[in-house]
């Protein structure tokens, strides 16, 4: 959640395949073999949306509540995700005078 939260507004065509790809990467690496594979049908099923922060932001929220509902645990509004998992301070350039220091919650 918080790698999307980072993910710029306007990504470019490199940004869009490495998040694509780092997604595929996590569903091969997951620490659980069973946990892993899951993940794999998930995003077979629902391919990551990676056209903008918010997109990617809600579409990690809908993929996580995916797996709540077949743990049985709460699903989380997605609504509200913006609000639970900010970016950076300023614009999320890193240009800015924050320097990219993460926020404190």
């Amino acid at each position: 959640h918080t790698l999307a939260a980072q993910y710029p507004s306007r990504p470019s065509a490199r940004q869009k395949r490495d998040v694509v790809n780092l997604i595929h990467v996590l569903t091969r690496l997951y620490p659980c073999g069973v946990c892993a594979e899951h993940f794999q049908e998930i995003v077979k099923v629902h391919p990551p949306q990676v056209g903008s922060r918010e997109a990617l932001s809600r579409w990690m929220c809908d993929v996580h509540n995916v797996v709540n509902r077949s743990l049985d645990k709460p699903v989380f509004n997605c609504a509200i995700v913006s609000s639970r998992w900010k970016g950076l301070d300023g614009d999320g350039s890193c240009g800015d005078e924050t320097g990219c220091r993460l926020r404190t919650y």
